[in-house]
């Protein structure tokens, strides 16, 4: 009963980014890409793992690093169904390739974005910049 006593303390007292101070949050950009980074404990907390969440225009591509510049990586999209003639076409978008992170400037993307059923090949650096998890500003 104290341990459950402590922790609901805890829970109030502490906010929840205190939890979350050894996490890497980057926002990663060029001219036509947007790549969200969040680098965390995995669901098993004896690891690591990097989220990415990969942004063109109205996509959104999700997927897991979970080894720093792994050679292979797909992020993916939810499918959508589109009516033709013939009757419904599913697609899912995504892309494949390589992803390398240098968590205080930059990202390298390499490999094949698949839209629609058509490859567009992506061989390019993004910019990167630490966001802040803090959502309240602190009291001075």
């Amino acid at each position: 009963m104290k341990r459950v006593t402590l922790l609901l303390i805890m829970m109030f007292v502490f906010s929840h980014s205190a939890f979350a101070r050894d996490s890497t949050w980057l926002s990663c950009r060029n001219n036509y890409l947007v790549i969200n980074v969040l680098e965390h404990r995995n669901s098993t907390g004896d690891g690591r793992e990097t989220a990415l969440k990969l942004l063109y225009g109205m996509h959104s591509l999700d997927g897991i690093l979970i080894e720093d510049n792994s050679p292979a990586v797909k992020l993916l999209e939810l499918p959508e169904t589109e009516e033709t003639e013939n009757g419904p076409v599913v697609y899912t978008n995504s892309f494949v390739g390589s992803v390398k992170i240098d968590y205080s400037t930059s990202l390298t993307l390499k490999g094949v974005l698949n839209l629609y059923g058509f490859n567009h090949p992506i061989d390019t650096k993004l910019v990167c910049k630490e966001m802040d998890a803090d959502l309240l500003p602190e009291e001075k």
